[in-house]
């Protein structure tokens, strides 16, 4: 293993010592000898995850494979020199896809793309990849495997007067525009629990996530945090496209990580909310990242939102709270602190 850490590691590599530092023992004991299955491994969930278990390689003897639908950035070439990690550009939408294993302890099912702009334009791919796809993985689980199934807070979608609970679903249509993402997402959950009902041995996990922020985003990465530092770092001014009044739990990418392995750790099977006790408007966050790179913020009167977004995304979290108790959550200040010191030294140091 390579001793020289790229710099677009390290702050990860921090965040995710944390995590083992809460949950060790449990943790590195849980994954002793577990073959581990990650998707959209290059994304922002799916890096962090890989990150945490190539920490855990240094205690357990792991085999991770890590799956990636796209070329595998030069600097990923990094965690390739670790033993336990290998890297295979797999297109899940193809039914006759080969992975390296027959059969996984762990699947974290994290593929697809998470932001609207890309989403909205590429609908069948977007269904394929949390149905189809989901459902060929679930034949490559063990007996008594345990499949991690990315969902999103998008669910709710439709309703209003939010935080909403896991027993809730949204009332979206079948023709609203981000039908594709909502339903696919739904399917998923349901594909995933009824391949636990055949298989009673295994776990199944399905993870609604709040909107997820922090290193290992990509540049021009259009979701609002990331857009709202591009603009600062690059235009210096922010200008918002609308009033920003829609409202959404916003999540630290390390507490997520935390909480996701502490239901593991748990051995819970489910539906679970992933957040945090952030809830901001689109508006108090542009706020805040204006006032951190120091640059003027614009902000129009009218309300002109992404089509078919909305107004109210977010996320009560008791379900995960009565079960782990409340974590330490980074505050808003500080997440954003990190990500916009880590984006601009890594993607607009220029």
């Amino acid at each position: 293993m390579k001793n020289n850490i790229p710099y677009f590691f390290t702050l990860p590599f921090t965040d995710c010592t944390r995590v083992i530092n809460v949950l060790s023992p449990q943790l590195i004991d849980l994954f002793e000898s577990k073959t581990i299955l990650i998707t959209g491994s290059t994304g922002l969930l799916g890096s962090y995850i890989i990150a945490l278990f190539h920490l855990i390689s240094r205690f357990s003897n792991i085999k991770v494979t890590c799956c990636h639908s796209s070329p595998l950035p030069k600097v990923y070439e990094y965690l390739t020199y670790d033993p336990s990690l290998t890297f295979n550009r797999i297109d899940l939408t193809n039914p006759q896809f080969i992975l390296p294993f027959d059969k996984y302890d762990y699947i974290f099912h994290f593929a697809g793309c998470a932001q609207p702009q890309r989403f909205l334009v590429d609908p069948i791919s977007t269904l394929l990849i949390n149905t189809t796809a989901t459902s060929n993985l679930c034949t490559h689980l063990s007996e008594d495997g345990f499949f991690i199934f990315a969902s999103s807070s998008e669910v709710y979608c439709g309703l209003t007067s939010g935080p909403f609970s896991e027993s809730q679903v949204g009332s979206a249509n079948s023709n609203h525009p981000r039908s594709s993402y909502i339903y696919g997402k739904l399917a998923g959950e349901s594909i995933i629990y009824n391949h636990n009902q055949l298989f009673p041995h295994s776990s199944h996990l399905s993870v609604r996530l709040a909107d997820i922020y922090g290193p290992f985003t990509k540049a021009r990465d259009t979701r609002a945090i990331n857009e709202f530092i591009y603009r600062s770092l690059t235009n210096k001014s922010l200008q918002l496209r609308d009033a920003g009044l829609s409202v959404r739990t916003y999540c630290y990418a390390s507490d997520f990580l935390l909480m996701l392995f502490s239901l593991i750790v748990s051995k819970v099977s489910g539906i679970y909310n992933i957040g945090s006790n952030i809830t901001s408007s689109v508006h108090e966050i542009a706020s805040v990242i204006a006032s951190i790179t120091n640059v003027p913020l614009s902000v129009p009167s009218v309300t002109d939102p992404v089509i078919g977004s909305p107004s109210d995304l977010t996320l009560n979290l008791s379900k995960y709270e009565d079960l782990l108790g409340q974590p330490a959550f980074t505050s808003l200040q500080h997440g954003l602190e990190k990500t916009i010191t880590w984006q601009k030294s890594v993607l607009y140091s220029n």
